[in-house]
């Protein structure tokens, strides 16, 4: 699965001793032309400078690209040039030293000189905008330093450039000598995610000027990586942010990245309101209501309004890039869950969509073009994949649904709806394949694309390299509006992998360049394991460039080894995406195993012992690449004990499966030393690097009980981990239990598996302990320990859309359920996912087949129909309708032993009942949760069904 590990401390300290290449090598993206002479000129010496940066023309943009090659002398400890503005050839006379020019091609009577003199080949439309060439020609007897762009962009460009070209030798400053001609493919390059800047150190807890200062940093970094689109300042958020929030650091954030060519974008929902604000309002009576959020295609007013208030705010904020979504879900099916729309828009609009669409966003456009007619609008139509002009692709996800379904809602609605829309938008698309993409833009004539690329398939459970920027380049067009919006931001930090991303979106054709073929990204293979051109050098050199060339090579070592975090820590979550794509295929799943965890460990030591010899380096790094080479040694040195023991504790499980007590015993004494060795060593971590500068503020905040953030949301947790092991003995005791009956008396004895503090994930559990929580006559437990031995302290588990934690599996999924259930008399309520379906951690398999054999569809509708008279509907009739909390369920297929207690108003069964020998059992296809996704309790309908039902699963 992986590519071979490097452990030779002397291998690793070969790479470090390795002659340094020079600083020009370094830079990413790499320049598509560049030849270096050899020669190096003495910029500074101790006397002082020996040189001026002459500002050829009065832009803003030229003045950051002198303050851009003063700062990196200023770094390198000396000392700046001078600046002086100049209008002629004839003003350089008065220039001290090496003149370095720069100025945009046309900008004045100096650069049109000078580029005549150079006999240089740029004009603005050659190399074009953001193009720039560097270039040291001679006027006269004295030469010149010539930092030219097609444009004041590629001016600054050229300037970040020149910045690798300077080095220091001793006390003085050398500048080399050479040529080069560059230029973007795409113009806007993206990448760029505030929300992420805002949680790393030094921003985080910083205030006021500080606070500012700190994301200018971030911003500078992307500048010096030519990146130039910068985003998600509040992850999503439907509300438009206060004024208060403007003021103290979104403008004069977004104002400094204007300065240095940026886009600022940020996206926004079509919704008119919000449940929680506006359900009193009578206005939005009726109208379509999703994931708490209002939408409408026919109320003009409300429609205006809310469009009169993003404008005012985005452009009070800076913003100029508004990227409009509309209702989001549906899919081939039901495209923006449409059939839910309020009856007002079906008088309006009948069965036109497309019009209905156009509509919405013509009027989002009318009031953004009032307040700033050179705003940057997107708008999002969905379905917004070229995908969807697949029409045998799509049959596989949706075999369902006929050909003339896709191709309404794809082709047909794409064409049409791109004869609506104003012409000077942009679209929004995911990369798609070259043949798909060439019909989806023809469909929208010249109009840019925004290509949204979501470099892996979730936001946490990605390598720390995602080589999926290899494909950008097969939709490419040359278009000068297209935008490249890189979505790789909340798995973070991800410096590296937008630096390769940001080579494969400056050269479309950087080497290992691929066609995309419809799958963009495999956690087996995209994580550093290949291609071995964006492994072996472009990784690499964004190492360089982050690190330098003496410890760039060393951190390199903990990139091209696919190490992935959440593949350690919760597993469950990494093959939740690709097996639902599977499983829709009729493919089989992919099964983590003991030997991948096992190369995570190897991965992960390889990678501690490379940082530890470039340890000594990280004193002179600067603050960005320092935070971050104490991050990767922090974490590297956590994640190879805690993967090392993780795979023991698979080989624990997989004894108990076998029933053998040996290998169980083997592997959790070696797993029980490996959490003792990793923590003494985590602890002598902690204060060695108490001095260095931290990139993460809360790595030791849980640090004394032994757990250690790993990716957002989930610790590596040792001492989890442990308990999980021993665990394991139990669950080995528990094989030759012999099962005394559950007793059914007293108050009723209700554990909920809640598996995420022991590495699963789960969704719905609380909303469960929400409702019996302090109710008379029940017990409620989280719990996250499925052994039978515990399970027989209750009478009722309720098992909820999830992922199982370390501790379990299917052994516990498929024969510790049954035997609680059939021996001991318990019952179990599966909920949602987990009645089995394609999204489901086991897909269809059930453990009680007899009561339900999975579900057959998932239905967008809250309304369900009392099916049966059974204790389950006691105090209703058959016939009656309810609702649930939720804006979807499932249907379920019933097994030869099971009752339909609830089904949709179409017919399908929503819940299942059945005894199965002494226990009992029920497969429900709802979820209790609010519909903006939060806990909440049940009421009415709902609440008298599921208390009836845990009643019933008790044996009361």
């Amino acid at each position: 699965m992986l590519r071979p590990v490097l452990t030779m401390l002397a291998v690793l300290s070969a790479l470090a001793c390795e002659a340094a290449p020079a600083a020009w090598r370094n830079i990413i993206p790499e320049p598509r032309s560049i030849k270096v002479t050899g020669q190096q000129l003495e910029i500074v010496t101790a006397a002082g400078p020996q040189a001026t940066l002459v500002l050829g023309d009065g832009s803003r943009q030229t003045q950051i690209g002198a303050e851009e090659i003063n700062q990196r002398l200023t770094t390198l400890g000396l000392a700046p040039l001078p600046v002086k503005a100049c209008a002629s050839v004839e003003d350089l006379k008065g220039v001290t030293g090496l003149p370095i020019v720069l100025a945009a091609c046309e900008a004045g009577p100096l650069a049109r000189s000078l580029v005549k003199t150079a006999k240089a080949k740029i004009t603005p439309t050659d190399p074009g905008p953001q193009g720039y060439l560097i270039q040291f020609p001679k006027v006269g007897s004295r030469q010149v330093a010539l930092l030219c762009g097609s444009d004041s962009l590629g001016t600054l460009y050229a300037a970040v450039t020149l910045r690798y070209f300077i080095e220091k030798a001793g006390d003085r400053g050398l500048l080399t000598v050479g040529e080069v001609r560059d230029w973007p493919d795409f113009r806007i390059r993206g990448t760029g995610s505030l929300q992420q800047m805002r949680k790393c150190l030094p921003v985080y807890g910083a205030k006021g000027e500080d606070y500012v200062k700190a994301l200018q940093g971030q911003v500078d970094w992307m500048l010096r990586c030519k990146l130039n689109m910068l985003g998600d300042f509040f992850y999503g958020s439907e509300k438009v942010p206060g004024v208060t929030t403007v003021a103290e650091w979104v403008k004069p954030i977004n104002d400094y990245a204007h300065e240095r060519g940026f886009l600022c974008e940020e996206y926004q929902s079509t919704n008119v309101g919000t449940e929680a604000a506006n359900k009193n309002d009578p206005r939005f009576a009726g109208l379509q209501l999703l994931n708490g959020m209002y939408f409408t295609w026919s109320n003009d007013e409300l429609l205006h309004q809310r469009a009169r208030e993003m404008a005012a705010f985005y452009q009070a904020a800076g913003l100029d890039c508004v990227v409009l979504h509309p209702q989001d879900g549906g899919g081939v099916p039901d495209p923006e869950l449409w059939s839910k729309r309020s009856e007002a828009d079906k008088a309006r609009w009948g069965d036109d969509r497309a019009a209905a669409d156009a509509h919405v966003f013509g009027i989002y456009y009318e009031e953004f073009r009032k307040v700033n007619p050179k705003q940057t609008i997107v708008f999002v139509i969905y379905p917004y994949s070229a995908i969807y002009l697949d029409v045998e692709g799509i049959r596989k996800y949706y075999p369902e649904a006929t050909l003339a379904e896709i191709e309404k809602t794809g082709r047909d609605y794409h064409q049409r709806i791109g004869q609506l829309i104003p012409r000077d938008v942009a679209v929004c698309v995911w990369l798609g394949e070259r043949k798909f993409m060439d019909q989806f833009r023809a469909c929208y004539g010249d109009r840019p694309m925004y290509y949204w690329y979501k470099m892996a398939s979730g936001w946490v459970d990605s390598g720390w390299i995602i080589t999926a920027s290899r494909f950008m380049g097969s939709n490419f067009y040359g278009n000068n509006g297209d935008i490249m919006a890189t979505r790789i931001d909340r798995n973070f930090p991800n410096y590296i992998t937008r630096a390769v991303a940001g080579q494969f979106a400056w050269n479309a054709k950087s080497e290992g360049a691929e066609a995309f073929t419809g799958s963009y990204y495999d956690f087996r293979t995209d994580n550093g394991q290949k291609p071995t051109p964006v492994i072996d050098r472009w990784t690499l050199l964004a190492c360089r460039n982050m690190w330098g060339a003496e410890a760039g090579p060393l951190v390199f070592e903990a990139f091209n080894k696919g190490i992935i975090p959440s593949l350690i820590v919760q597993p469950g979550r990494v093959v939740e995406d690709p097996n639902r794509a599977l499983r829709k295929q009729n493919l089989p799943p992919i099964e983590i195993t003991p030997e991948m965890m096992l190369q995570q460990a190897q991965s992960c030591r390889a990678a501690a012992a490379a940082l530890d010899q470039a340890r000594p380096l990280a004193a002179g790094l600067e603050d960005i690449p320092a935070r971050l080479f104490t991050y990767y040694l922090q974490r590297t040195h956590c994640l190879a004990p805690y993967a090392q023991a993780h795979y023991h504790l698979m080989m624990a499980n997989q004894g108990v499966s076998e029933g053998a007590a040996d290998k169980v015993e083997e592997h959790v004494k070696a797993g029980e030393a490996v959490i003792q060795e990793g923590l003494a060593d985590l602890q002598r971590l902690q204060q060695e690097t108490a001095d260095l500068k931290q990139f993460d503020a809360t790595f030791y905040r849980n640090a004394k009980r032994g757990a250690y953030p790993a990716v957002p949301g989930v610790d590596a947790d040792f001492g989890k981990l442990r308990d999980s092991l021993v665990a394991a003995r139990r669950r080995m005791a528990d094989r030759a239990l012999k099962v005394q009956r559950v007793k059914h008396d007293g108050p009723v004895r209700v554990a909920i598996y809640s598996p995420a503090a022991d590495g699963g994930s789960a969704i719905g559990e609380k909303s469960w302990e929400l409702t019996l929580k302090g109710l008379e006559g029940y017990e409620v437990t989280l719990t996250d320990d499925l052994s039978l031995s515990n399970l027989l302290k209750y009478e009722v588990l309720l098992y909820p859309q999830c992922t199982t934690g370390r501790s379990a599996g299917r052994y516990e999924f498929l024969e510790v359920l049954r035997r609680f259930v059939q021996e001991g008399g318990g019952g179990v309520l599966f909920a949602h996912n987990s009645v089995g379906f394609e999204r489901s951690q086991f897909g269809y398999e059930t453990t009680f087949p007899q009561i339900g054999l999975g579900a057959a569809e998932r239905l967008d509708s809250n309304r369900v129909v009392v099916a049966a008279e059974h204790p389950i509907t006691t105090g209703l009739k058959v016939g009656d309708e309810g609702t649930h909390s939720y804006w979807d369920h499932l249907t379920i297929k019933p097994g030869s032993k099971g009752t339909v207690i609830l089904k949709d108003p179409a017919g399908g069964a929503v819940m299942v009942a059945g005894q199965q020998r002494l226990g009992r059992v029920i497969y429900d296809g709802t979820i209790l949760l609010a519909k903006d996704n939060k806990p909440t309790a049940a009421e009415g309908f709902e609440r008298q069904v599921f208390l009836n039902a845990v009643k019933w699963l008790a044996s009361r």
